[in-house]
């Protein structure tokens, strides 16, 4: 709400425009709505598997994907890097056993010590993203459940795919 009044423009197409058209994507993407039909981009947004790995790929180079700056490279090195207080929030939640050292800032989870940046989805959507080695993995889910149990294995099977082993 506070980005539609400060720009005059609809979150949607601000979305589309400055983010999701700049990937070129294959599909377009959905985005759950509330009751008024206010886009929610906290949760519930749904793309194939090559557009999410267009995204991680941005991720992967810094805001960048096709020479292009989409995001800007400081947004993805506060994400990636986070500070001490994120840090210890993160250490002290229900959640630091999925990365040891690792912290949540700006909807993504984040492990700079092995330059992991992971966006997930509660019913096992995965966007993996190796910034180290540039290799991104992609996992679509529908798990009836959260997905939260899983993720210690399926974060193990990503790491072997991002670093080659």
């Amino acid at each position: 709400m506070a980005i539609e009044r400060a720009t005059q423009q609809s979150a949607a197409k601000l979305v589309e425009e400055k983010i999701w058209q700049p990937l070129g994507p294959e599909q377009d993407a959905a985005v759950v709505v509330d009751s008024s039909g206010f886009p929610y981009f906290g949760a519930g947004m749904n793309a194939c598997a090559r557009d999410l790995a267009r995204f991680g790929e941005m991720l992967a180079q810094n805001g960048r994907y096709n020479g292009r700056q989409i995001a800007p490279e400081r947004w993805v090195e506060d994400t990636a890097d986070g500070n001490e207080q994120v840090k210890a929030l993160f250490a002290a939640g229900a959640y630091s056993g999925l990365f040891a050292g690792g912290h949540y800032r700006n909807q993504v989870w984040a492990d700079s010590t092995r330059g992991l940046l992971v966006c997930i989805g509660i019913h096992g959507q995965i966007i993996y993203v190796n910034r180290n080695t540039g290799v991104v993995v992609v996992k679509l889910s529908t798990h009836p459940n959260s997905a939260v149990p899983l993720y210690d294995d399926t974060f193990a099977g990503m790491w072997a795919i991002t670093i080659g082993v």
